[in-house]
């Protein structure tokens, strides 16, 4: 069987999440941050001003 990666971006990404686990055909999801500096950033990092 053949699959695809795909990397979506959204701001609150833990409901997105849930909502592509529920479409036929997803196999995995996984989420993170991009467009960061910080390597392993906490969740405090991310929900800041900087």
């Amino acid at each position: 069987m053949k699959s695809e990666k795909a990397t979506f971006a959204a701001g609150c990404f833990w409901h997105v999440e849930e909502t592509f686990r529920k479409i036929k055909g997803v196999v995995k999801t996984q989420v993170g941050y991009t467009g960061s500096d910080f390597k392993d950033p906490s969740y405090e990092d991310v929900c800041s001003d900087r």
